[in-house]
């Protein structure tokens, strides 16, 4: 038996996954992202949350797979906490046909069981549980917002960019705080904590399209005992 995350983003994944190794969580594995594009916003990649639950209630129902908790991993943006629940109960809807009922998300970080009736009539019912969180910084955010948060290391020149935002705004041009905050990440990564032999290599090793190899690499860049972390912490040791 084994429990399954499914995070929102290409770039959420190597995050949560260092995150569960620093935890020392063991039995977790990870479900496809829900976007698969690098891109500034998801478009309609969200969508696909139904489809790989109802793909993966099938799996269960069938026996291919043995999953016993499912956890979901979503930016909250801009978004209140009722907005985003309620977007997760639009995908649970896809599942109302395979489970024989409509399961509903009260509350975030908190399961709910769902059961998955068997094809076999002498089989049990299959009990799984559901639970999901939303990356945040006091109610706002997304990952770069959370790493951003977290940096471990002398930020000079990912800081500087707050002249720049403050002359534009000094000439009638906002840039909203998400744009900046991918920005930040993408200097402290390019120029605040890439190393000279990795400068040779900057697409490889300093690219904010490249956590994979930051947070296999050099994961101390980034705090991870920083209270930021610690909804997200627990969330995960309910994996455990």
């Amino acid at each position: 038996m084994s429990n399954l995350l499914i995070v929102e983003g290409k770039s959420d994944l190597p995050f949560v996954e260092a995150l569960t190794k620093y935890l020392n969580l063991s039995n977790i594995e990870f479900g496809i992202p829900i976007c698969k594009i690098d891109d500034y916003e998801c478009l309609q990649g969200e969508g696909e949350l139904g489809k790989q639950l109802k793909s993966l209630i099938n799996d269960i129902k069938n026996g291919r797979k043995e999953i016993r908790k499912i956890g979901i991993i979503l930016d909250i943006d801009k978004n209140d906490l009722r907005q985003r629940i309620k977007f997760v109960n639009s995908q649970l809807k896809q599942l109302k046909r395979l489970l024989g009922e409509q399961y509903r998300i009260v509350k975030a970080g908190q399961f709910i069981s769902l059961t998955v009736p068997t094809d076999d009539e002498d089989d049990e019912d299959i009990i799984i549980e559901l639970a999901c969180y939303f990356m945040n910084v006091e109610g706002i955010g997304e990952l770069e917002t959370v790493l951003k948060a977290i940096k471990a290391k002398d930020s000079l020149y990912a800081d500087c960019l707050q002249n720049w935002r403050d002359c534009l705004k000094s000439h009638n041009q906002e840039i909203s705080d998400k744009f900046f905050d991918k920005h930040w990440l993408h200097y402290y990564i390019r120029y605040d904590t890439c190393s000279e032999e990795e400068q040779r290599l900057a697409g490889d090793y300093c690219d904010v399209r490249r956590l994979d190899y930051v947070f296999k690499n050099k994961p101390d860049i980034f705090n991870f005992d920083h209270d930021v972390l610690n909804e997200l912490k627990a969330f995960l040791l309910m994996f455990n």
